[in-house]
């Protein structure tokens, strides 16, 4: 993560009172695992009631540049901005499309997995199970790419938040999503079989 990354991630974290929920997700996430080289912009998660209180941080300490979601994107909220140079993304009701349905992520208390001290503030991350999930339901090679790199993480070190892929299972996924949750789940993941699917992918990439 860059040096302006962790600055303006605890200078929100600063801001933001301490009753609102949100927490890091994204590339951003995926570095602190060892599962990414870096992270282009920072991708924030908070409730749908949060929302405006997190909208006033991130507007006293930069510029809103609204972006709504794109397809199969289906967010109930979201915006960006620019702080320090760095692009952020706000999402609450985070939505993906998929052929099964709508599948939206149940954010909660729950779903923030540790606190990261940078720069002397205390950083919410979120669980790499729910981003499973989410690039799951993501197209485009390179977010299955992203999928895949969280799965072998998790088939090799074990499920730590089984109950956010129980839930993820309650709602519309692709049949082959709905697979790798469940036997990330039982244990029957087989890494060998993962690190095909992970090769096949960046081969995609190189064409």
């Amino acid at each position: 993560m860059r040096a302006a990354q962790r600055r303006v991630l605890a200078r929100i974290a600063a801001a933001v009172p301490p009753e609102a929920l949100w927490a890091v997700g994204g590339s951003a996430l995926l570095e602190r695992h060892g599962l990414a080289q870096g992270a282009n912009d920072l991708d924030l998660v908070t409730a749908e009631a949060d929302l405006e209180v997190l909208r006033r941080v991130l507007g006293a300490l930069g510029q809103e540049q609204p972006r709504p979601p794109k397809p199969p994107f289906i967010s109930r909220r979201m915006t960006g901005f620019e702080i320090e140079g760095e692009e952020l993304d706000l999402i609450a009701g985070y939505g993906t499309r998929c052929p099964e349905g709508d599948h939206f992520l149940a954010f909660d208390r729950e779903s923030v997995a540790q606190t990261v001290e940078l720069e002397g503030q205390p950083v919410p991350f979120m669980a790499l199970e729910d981003w499973l999930v989410l690039y799951g339901l993501m197209p485009s090679a390179k977010r299955q790419l992203k999928c895949a790199g969280i799965a072998r993480r998790l088939a090799q070190s074990g499920v730590e938040h089984p109950a956010l892929l129980a839930r993820a299972l309650r709602q519309p996924l692709p049949q082959g999503l709905r697979l790798l949750c469940v036997a990330l789940l039982e244990g029957t993941a087989r890494d060998a079989q993962l690190e095909r699917w992970q090769r096949a992918l960046e081969a995609e990439l190189k064409r």
